[in-house]
């Protein structure tokens, strides 16, 4: 009875270990983007008539890309 336990203690870790393995493989993505505040201070900013109204829209990616604090 014991060595049949066994077996399919076996058999089950057989099955579930290379499914935890693999899916341990993908590492997860962190993106961080500065402050609407830090934007606007520094003129990063996209500004556009909106119905009437101004928008000021922070632009992250200019910012990141000509900021050399942002590194």
């Amino acid at each position: 009875m014991n060595n049949k336990i066994f077996k399919e203690c076996i058999f089950v870790w057989a099955l579930l270990l290379p499914l935890l393995a693999f899916s341990q493989s993908k590492k997860p993505t962190i993106m961080v983007v500065p402050s609407d505040n830090y934007c606007i201070q520094h003129g990063f900013t996209t500004v556009f008539n909106s119905q009437g109204t101004k928008e000021v829209l922070p632009a992250y990616k200019k910012a990141v890309q000509n900021d050399a604090e942002l590194n």
